[in-house]
């Protein structure tokens, strides 16, 4: 699949000194930096128990899979995937990929076929819209329901989805 991303006493650390002291321009900087963007989230991950429940991994080392965005969704058909691989071999990545804190939110897919074939995406960047992960949870499954042609079943999973994480976030 691609390397999951892991993380050394030494690296949390170093990550956490830095952002402590470092200013809003230097952070913006540092989201530029593929490594410090592995490191900053591995830190994140190391000191949030909500983050330690989830698996995440990268293929490229810029964007990041994180597992229960992932599989919100059912699964795309064979003949599904063969046609968007098909598409975007012969027309290029056309949709930017939508992420949040370099954590991709739609687009996992495409990341996967365009990584696989050397082939150049685009990001668009939910962050300043998105707070917290089960707003992400929600706006995946809000575009998905509006974008794809669920079956019935799949419906009832987003939807079913879409209620459990409305009432995590009262909680």
């Amino acid at each position: 699949m691609g390397k999951k991303v892991g993380v050394s006493g030494e690296q949390v650390r170093r990550v956490k000194k830095i952002l402590e002291s470092a200013s809003d321009e230097q952070l913006r900087n540092l989201r530029r930096d593929e490594a410090t963007i592995r490191e900053v989230f591995n830190a994140l991950k190391e000191f949030n128990t909500h983050y330690e429940k989830v698996e995440i991994w990268t293929i490229d080392g810029k964007l990041m899979i994180r597992q229960d965005f992932h599989e919100i969704m059912p699964p795309l058909q064979e003949h599904e995937l063969n046609g968007l691989e098909n598409d975007i071999l012969k027309y290029g990545c056309s949709e930017p990929i939508a992420v949040w804190n370099n954590i991709i939110l739609d687009g996992h897919h495409r990341y996967k076929i365009c990584c696989k074939h050397g082939i150049e995406y685009k990001t668009f960047n939910t962050s300043e819209k998105i707070k917290d992960a089960n707003q992400a949870k929600i706006w995946i499954i809000k575009t998905q329901l509006a974008r794809r042609n669920p079956s019935e079943f799949g419906k009832g999973e987003m939807l079913l989805n879409l209620e459990r994480v409305i009432n995590e976030e009262k909680e």
